[in-house]
């Protein structure tokens, strides 16, 4: 009785199991489209066979797609067909595509509880319609905008149909807000198409374009752009809109998965609501929340429905059109966000082989010696062109195994900004995608850098000044005081009158310059003294010619300041020596300016540069305050001072009385050919010649790596050579630099003056103690005091007393009458003989 009993209890658990994990044999899906959603039609039914061959999804149940077409945005008929198809017992619905018919679907699912799964874009979805699931990645717009960054595009133009898919690109619309970008909006219409807005966008010079257009229209829209010639290298089309057919497949898939999940625990009867009774369907929950629990790999990826009923954890492929077809060149996903995985190698390689097969339009403006025309009628093609920029572009062509058309851009001109934002001259051209190169003396700018892109710089320099030689100045005629400086003259005359006058006192004042006027008779009534006034001033003006005379002193302090006067002018002699030699052989060349310093402070030489070009763009903007009076000085002269090309500043400077400011390259290659130019000053400003290429250009990579090789191996400097130094005129000149010899200051011989002063002042004291030597030895009773000695003999110094006194007359040792002491005489304070005034002139 017992085994009985289990025996049933396992029989009826089984045929409980069967009951409650199983599905009705036919499942009915609606399926809402409009009328010209063909595609999405067939994707859905394509996703129902499908599944309903693969019986790992759904084993014992089969997938029956109902179908109602929609007129567009018609709410009322939308309504209505999403009843028709609840009242037939569909257990989800799927779409429709349009933004006002989807609004009612999901308010109608979430009345009913009935799961409704959508695969486009919809701004108002939110957690109002938690029965909706929607498989459309919103972050798309986020992905979008972190493209356009890392491609960094200063402008770009979108092109869409449908002004609500256009919400998906409000994270890219955020660029609007960087005054950097300029975003462009074109949306076609029945009376402007394609067509006109693709002409219309060419006009503008626009290359970047974001197309956000169904999928069906992204191959006229292709086709109308290789009509207007805008399926070009240069140009970049970024295509947003998403196949939403493959999202509508994962979203059957997702659905599928979800019926197979609940399956598993519990039974799904096939009963049916109705939008006429308030009854629900009882498996909506159970199913919504399985559809949040599914993952799986789809069509688009992986496949994750969050919380908010919203896909997550998606990744983007970034695809690029290569000639080989299109290639995986990074991803996007939430975490991460963009990631590029091209091979910058094999990106090269194909580049390089892709310039094989085009020749590149290369556009220069004349100038010496960057680009040179020939003469001669029988020329043609690139032969009609030399010069450095000529040779430039020559060998890396060669090197890159590609053609080039050389020519001369129309305007003659670099490029200059207009207000509303165009350019003319090369720069013009290259914006405009007319040439592929541009190459010249153009100089990289950051203005320019916003518009083309520079290759690296083939060429260094810097703005300098363009002047005309100055002619040499006429010697003065009194140019040989010029070594020394006026003060210092006056110095000298005030030191020679000085020395000579102190020279003539100490003589008379010193017992030691009295001699014997005979040698050959000591014993003599008077004595001499050779240092008369005038005796003095040849003396010292002697030492001072370096020729002497044949008068010498005898007394130590005498002595002294001959030899301190020696010496000075020794030290005086020497320097007038060295200094006038610098001054003599040395060219001086009255120059009025030496530097910008110098020209932005005067006003009587004009200085102007291009009106056109780099040079006036560095002052325009310039903070520099001599940088900015000198623009503001350029912009009111009268007449204009600015010259409409380089050739046109230079036959300027050759007329005289102004400077043109250009590039230092330039400047360099007119000096050595015309002697009479010259440049002042150093560089104002550090920059570089470069080639501009269309932004984008994938040639800019190429033809800077050449110009690096190129540089390396020394060609750059060797073709420089060619044309810089092959035909110079002034290189047998002799190069004279001026001089930098001045003027000597009193601080550059003030220590002389004071060793003098000193050396005076010493020869003095010495000859004091001279006297009162001398005045000691006298016998006391034939003496005065010292000081009444001292100060006899200097008021016979103010009376100006000849040359000759009365031997003294006194009986001593050494001091016998008439006796004289190594040939000085020595007198009594009372036995002075009145000497004539004739003897003071001797």
């Amino acid at each position: 009785m017992g085994t009985t009993v289990d025996v049933f209890r396992v029989a009826l658990l089984f045929l409980n199991l069967g009951l409650r994990y199983s599905l009705p044999e036919v499942i009915i899906i609606g399926g809402l489209f409009e009328n010209f959603d063909d595609d999405r039609e067939m994707a859905f039914r394509y996703a129902v066979d499908r599944i309903n061959a693969d019986d790992a999804v759904l084993p014992k149940s089969k997938l029956s797609a109902k179908i109602e077409r929609l007129k567009p945005q018609s709410s009322f008929h939308a309504a209505k067909s999403v009843c028709f198809l609840v009242g037939e017992g569909v257990v989800a619905i799927f779409g429709p595509n349009s933004v006002a018919s989807s609004a009612l679907v999901r308010s109608t699912a979430s009345a009913l509880h009935i799961p409704h799964l959508e695969s486009h874009w919809d701004l108002e979805r939110g957690a109002k319609a938690p029965f909706t699931i929607s498989l459309f990645p919103r972050s798309l717009g986020t992905a979008i905008y972190d493209l356009v960054k890392s491609k960094n595009w200063r402008s770009f133009t979108i092109i869409y149909e449908d002004a609500e898919e256009l919400m998906k690109l409000q994270e890219l619309m955020k660029l609007r807000n960087n005054k950097e970008v300029k975003i462009s909006l074109q949306q076609f219409t029945v009376d402007f198409q394609y067509n006109k807005i693709l002409k219309d966008i060419k006009k503008k010079g626009e290359t970047n374009i974001v197309l956000e257009v169904p999928t069906s229209r992204i191959k006229d829209v292709l086709s109308e752009a290789q009509k207007a010639g805008m399926l070009t290298e240069y140009h970049n089309y970024l295509i947003t809109s998403l196949t939403e057919t493959a999202l509508l497949v994962d979203a059957v898939n997702l659905y599928a998965k979800a019926l197979h999940a609940v399956s598993e625990v519990q039974t799904i009867s096939s009963r049916s609501v109705s939008c006429d009774s308030p009854g629900l369907w009882p498996y909506g929950s159970d199913l919504i929340e399985a559809i949040k629990k599914v993952r799986f790999k789809g069509l688009t990826g992986d496949v994750q429905i969050g919380n908010q009923g919203q896909r997550i954890h998606f990744t983007f492929d970034l695809l690029e059109l290569k000639p080989k077809g299109t290639v995986k060149v990074g991803e996007w996903d939430t975490k991460n966000h963009l990631v590029y995985t091209r091979n910058y190698s094999k990106d090269y390689s194909e580049a390089k082989d892709n310039l094989q097969n085009i020749t590149l339009r290369v556009t220069s403006k004349e100038s010496f010696p960057y680009t040179i025309i020939k003469k001669g009628d029988y020329l043609s093609g690139n032969q009609r062109y030399e010069g450095f920029c000529v040779d430039l572009i020559h060998e890396i062509c060669n090197r890159l195994h590609c053609k080039y058309e050389y020519r001369i851009v129309a305007d003659e001109s670099y490029g200059k900004k207009y207000d509303n934002g165009t350019w003319d001259g090369m720069i013009g051209e290259v914006i405009n995608r007319e040439v592929d190169l541009a190459i010249g003396d153009l100089t990289i700018t950051q203005e320019r850098e916003e518009f083309v892109d520079f290759t690296m710089p083939f060429m260094n320099l810097g703005i300098s000044i363009l002047f005309k030689k100055p002619t040499k100045s006429n010697p003065k005629l009194f140019s040989f005081l010029a070594p020394f400086s006026f003060e210092v003259w006056v110095y000298m005359a005030t030191a020679y009158l000085g020395v000579s006058l102190l020279l003539f006192v100490l003589a008379r004042f010193s017992p030691y310059e009295w001699v014997s006027p005979h040698p050959c008779n000591p014993k003599t009534e008077y004595l001499e003294n050779t240092f008369s006034l005038l005796n003095s001033f040849w003396f010292t003006i002697g030492s001072l010619m370096q020729q002497g005379s044949d008068i010498a002193p005898r007394a130590t302090s005498t002595r002294t300041v001959a030899a301190l006067w020696w010496f000075f002018t020794l030290i005086m002699i020497s320097s007038y020596t060295a200094n006038l030699a610098a001054f003599l052989t040395a060219e001086r060349m009255k120059s009025p300016i030496e530097s910008a310093d110098d020209l932005a402070k005067q006003s009587e030489i004009q200085y102007g540069c291009v009106e056109r070009g780099s040079t006036r763009s560095f002052f325009e903007s310039s903070q520099l305050q001599p940088y900015k009076r000198m623009w503001s000085v350029m912009q009111s002269a009268q007449p204009n001072v600015f010259t409409k090309d380089n050739p046109e500043g230079i036959e300027r400077v050759r007329k005289g009385n102004y400077a043109f400011l250009m590039e230092s390259t330039t400047i360099e290659y007119y000096t050595e050919r015309d002697c009479d130019l010259t440049q002042i000053g150093g560089l104002l400003d550090s920059k570089g010649y470069g080639i501009a290429t269309p932004p984008g250009s994938p040639y800019r990579a190429l033809i800077s790596s050449e110009i690096l090789r190129l540089q390396e191996e020394g060609f750059l400097h060797v073709l420089k050579d060619k044309w810089w130094k092959s035909e110079t005129k002034c290189k047998d000149e002799t190069k004279k630099k001026t001089s930098s010899a001045s003027e000597l200051d009193l601080p550059n011989v003030g220590g002389v003056f004071v060793v003098l002063l000193a050396g005076l002042g010493m020869a003095a004291i010495v000859a004091v103690f001279e006297f009162i030597w001398r005045t000691k030895k006298i016998p006391r009773d034939e003496r005065r005091m010292v000081l009444l000695e001292m100060l006899h003999e200097l008021q016979d110094i103010c009376k100006c007393r000849g040359s000759s006194r009365p031997a003294p007359n006194y009986l001593d040792g050494d001091f016998s009458p008439g006796s004289t002491d190594n040939g000085f005489v020595m007198h009594s304070a009372t036995s002075f003989n009145t000497v004539s005034s004739q003897d003071f002139l001797s």
